[in-house]
């Protein structure tokens, strides 16, 4: 939200220079870097997606990198908190493949649907119980969008 009001005060000043003063160049430059600065905010957010079709996991990293893996394929499923005076605790799930890591906020959209899923596969014997501990698994019921 801070941020947000930081681009959109310099976005107002870098149009009011550009309309009344003659530091049009600098108006311009201000408005180039305004724009850049806020696609390297939203990009991450729209080229992220993580989606399950069977047993298959298609997952696009933040910079637009393409991965597929199976559920076989994962080795492990990690929890992690960091926790801040002012911020509160904040929720991270790690799945650790062979060929790389897939970290998850609490906070990503669809991340309920996907820790519910991850309970079921668990539960059910689809996924191995060492891939997730039991204290992972209750963070996971933790923050599933399980009916209720």
């Amino acid at each position: 939200m801070v941020t947000l009001l930081i681009v959109a005060f310099f976005a107002a000043m870098a149009v009011f220079m550009l309309i009344f003063t003659e530091l049009k160049a600098i108006a311009v430059t201000m408005l180039i870097i305004l724009a850049v600065y806020t696609a390297a905010l939203i990009c991450p957010t729209v080229l992220f997606y993580l989606r399950v079709d069977g047993d298959r996991l298609y997952y696009r990293s933040r910079i637009g990198k393409k991965y597929e893996f199976s559920l076989s394929d994962i080795k492990s499923i990690v929890q992690t908190e960091h926790r801040h005076y002012r911020y509160g605790v904040k929720f991270f799930l790690v799945i650790k493949t062979n060929d790389q890591d897939i970290v998850l906020h609490h906070s990503m959209n669809g991340f309920g649907e996907l820790a519910a899923y991850l309970i079921w596969l668990y539960s059910s014997g689809t996924l191995n119980s060492s891939v997730i501990s039991k204290k992972c698994a209750g963070y996971l019921e933790k923050y599933s969008d399980k009916p209720a």
